[in-house]
């Protein structure tokens, strides 16, 4: 039960992480005109979610092997991830969802972690705690990711609710994880160049909806 109770906590955007707030770029994308229309923006959200088979999702499951190696995933994440806008959001949602643990495991202690964590590594610790399969945690993420980006889209008028269930239904199809996707942690890389300078060119053009 408790395995499904946590799928529905993880997966409602009612879930305090933030996630649904930060636009991750896509406002300055917008705003600069890369993003037009709907199949502007399918394009932008696949390559988004290939972005996270490649970087995130190796390091979600790392979080699942032995202590020397979720050490050194952790090391490793941090260092790569290095954009201030992405590295910020990532350690302000990893810190909301550390507060939240003693809610939904019932305790803290044994994660190996600390106020410094970053959201994939504090998720892949609580899913692993949890028991979770590679794909499960997998398929969790790449929903998150994609639910994120096609609310916020919302927010920016891209597109109406009805067009955003459609196609979320078209990329989480499209883009299903599995083991030959995703490179073990120790080669994971980024290749979001774009969308890098887009979150580092949002400190000018961060509008005050998704500051709130």
């Amino acid at each position: 039960m408790n395995h499904h109770f946590s799928m529905m906590q993880f997966a409602d955007s009612a879930f305090p992480l933030g996630g649904f707030a930060f636009s991750n770029g896509l406002e300055w994308l917008v705003k600069q005109g890369w993003i037009e229309d709907l199949e502007g923006f399918y394009d932008y959200l696949l390559q988004i979610v290939h972005q996270a088979q490649s970087f995130d999702i190796p390091f979600l499951l790392a979080m699942a092997k032995s202590e020397a190696e979720v050490q050194a995933a952790s090391k490793r994440y941090d260092l790569m991830l290095q954009v201030p806008g992405l590295r910020k959001a990532s350690i302000a949602q990893g810190r909301a969802l550390l507060r939240m643990l003693p809610t939904l495991l019932g305790q803290r202690e044994g994660l190996g972690l600390d106020e410094t964590t970053h959201l994939v590594l504090v998720l892949g610790r609580t899913l692993a705690s949890l028991e979770w399969s590679e794909p499960m945690a997998a398929e969790l993420w790449t929903y998150l990711i994609i639910r994120d980006q096609t609310s916020a889209a919302i927010r920016l008028g891209i597109l109406g609710p009805g067009a955003a269930i459609h196609i979320q239904g078209q990329i989480f199809t499209a883009a299903t994880w599995s083991p030959f996707r995703s490179p073990p942690w120790s080669q994971a890389y980024r290749m979001t160049a774009l969308n890098d300078m887009a979150v580092t060119s949002h400190g000018q053009l961060y509008s005050k909806l998704f500051q709130n």
